[in-house]
């Protein structure tokens, strides 16, 4: 499975940081899901398969977000898609779709995407 940290990441900085932020270099943060950003959105009916949301929403309201415009936080399998979402936010740091609060140290993709023509579920996890 693909993985980008920084450096000493992830940390857990303050036993608080269970939300996954990309940074303006493409690699990945831990950071506390309460803290808002922008945030990446995949939605597999858009012309572009990415969007990238600039306002100031915690993980919890970014994923809803994302839910409500048809997909969800972003699932970054690959370098290339690290790149594209990089080039997207304009090496802004924006919430992706991982984080590990349902067990310590386990990153676990965010959210499910749906197929809006059967309601089938399309990817629950990368």
């Amino acid at each position: 499975d693909y993985t980008n940290w920084n450096s000493g990441e992830p940390n857990d900085w303050g036993d608080s940081e269970d939300c996954v932020e990309i940074t303006s270099s493409g690699g990945w943060n831990d950071n506390s899901c309460s803290n808002t950003q922008a945030s990446v959105c995949e939605i597999p009916t858009a012309d572009l398969r990415f969007r990238y949301y600039t306002g100031a929403l915690s993980r919890d309201d970014a994923e809803s977000a994302c839910e409500a415009a048809g997909g969800m936080l972003a699932s970054v399998t690959s370098a290339e898609i690290d790149e594209e979402i990089v080039e997207l936010t304009g090496g802004d740091s924006a919430w992706i779709g991982l984080n590990d609060e349902s067990t310590e140290g386990t990153y676990v993709p965010t959210g499910t995407l749906v197929s809006p023509t059967t309601g089938g579920t399309l990817r629950t996890a990368w």
